[in-house]
């Protein structure tokens, strides 16, 4: 029967490595790309919201549509959207656009509560020093923001590296998003090479 050894655990890491590597090292790129939109984008609906009733509808609608909708419903929309844009559809912006629409909405929930009881005084006061609206929103808000911003930023990473469901459909020909090459792994039957990519990743 099989059984555990640190060499076969050191020769099943170096194998899986050098398969996993390239598209693992990719992954984190795209998927810092994505959470870096989410959060941007979060933080703006986040704003809006705060100051207009319409936004607040906007954002919320946002929210939900994006939660709600299933990860294979979002990859084929993208698919649908951008098949006919080829510098798009045929690049990896389609699978940071897919980990983009998957993580956002996770994103909008540590913001958006953040964002709706930010002390109003501090924009009182900024607004007194002579700043405008958009220099307070830069020179006090951000700043101000950092520690929730960091956090939406790891949800919508972690949420991002293994997103499949929408990823598998969007993913343009030529590229592996590392969650595509574990799902695929997991149809070969190779359980300690399939051990051995997931504890890379990991």
């Amino acid at each position: 029967p099989p059984v555990w050894s640190f060499q076969g655990l050191t020769g099943t890491l170096r194998f899986a490595a050098e398969e996993i590597s390239e598209p693992l090292v990719w992954s984190l790129i795209w998927t810092a790309a994505a959470a870096t939109a989410a959060v941007i984008l979060s933080l703006m609906l986040g704003w809006s919201a705060r100051r207009s009733r319409v936004w607040n509808l906007i954002a919320m609608a946002t929210l939900c549509l994006t939660l709600a909708a299933p990860g294979p419903v979002a990859g084929m929309a993208l698919v649908l959207a951008y098949r006919q844009v080829p510098w798009v559809y045929d690049s990896p912006a389609m699978i940071v656009l897919a980990e983009t629409f998957r993580s956002l909405p996770y994103a909008i929930l540590l913001m958006w509560p953040f964002l709706r009881s930010f002390p109003q005084d501090y924009l009182d006061a900024a607004a007194l020093d002579g700043l405008d609206p958009s220099r307070q929103f830069l020179r006090v808000v951000v700043p101000l923001s950092f520690r929730p911003l960091l956090a939406a930023w790891a949800v919508a990473f972690a949420i991002g590296l293994g997103e499949l469901a929408a990823t598998i459909i969007a993913y343009p020909p030529g590229v592996s998003p590392v969650s595509v090459v574990i799902w695929s792994l997991l149809h070969t039957g190779v359980d300690s090479h399939l051990a051995g990519g997931a504890l890379i990743v990991l």
